[in-house]
């Protein structure tokens, strides 16, 4: 709530920026988003639209991060946060889903087990790496209930250490 009144300011600016050009405007903490269904939105406006939005972000004291700066073509996948936003509804991507499996994977098998998987993978404890787990799947459980039901009967599957 804190960073929302910290940068309340830049989002009025950032959604009249949008507005011009026929853009939708959406911020996660600072992941901002701007998209439009306009087939006719091209390349070259794209770049335009972003230039002015980093000088709104410039002018406030803020850095763009160059690097994370994508313009997505229609028909390509588009991700956002993590999910694929190109459909009707938001949808966990291949790649987390993989993920998420393969921690499960190594956390329920018995030639492995959670304490072998933390080390592997570099958590400082278990007790690290189930908390880190449990957060995927609260994460996708807001996507993917089903999915989420399946990951969570897997976690109880895995020998967890008692704390």
């Amino acid at each position: 709530m804190l960073a929302n009144l910290a940068v309340r300011d830049l989002d009025e600016v950032l959604t009249s920026l949008a507005s011009q050009f026929g853009l939708r405007y959406s911020r996660y903490a600072d992941d901002l988003t701007f998209s439009t269904r306009r087939k006719s939105f091209g390349r070259a406006r794209a770049k335009d639209a972003i230039g002015q939005i980093y000088q709104a972000l410039i002018n406030r004291g803020l850095s763009p991060n160059r690097a994370k700066t994508a313009i997505v073509s229609p028909g390509a996948r588009k991700i956002v946060l993590g999910l694929l936003v190109d459909g009707t509804r938001p949808r966990l991507s291949r790649e987390f889903r993989s993920r998420l499996r393969m921690h499960l994977y190594f956390v329920a098998h018995p030639d492995h087990g959670p304490a072998q998987h933390a080390k592997m993978r570099g958590f400082a404890s278990v007790e690290g790496l189930r908390q880190h787990l449990l957060g995927l799947i609260a994460f996708a459980g807001q996507i993917d209930a089903l999915f989420a039901d399946w990951c969570r009967a897997e976690m109880r599957r895995a020998n967890w250490p008692l704390t």
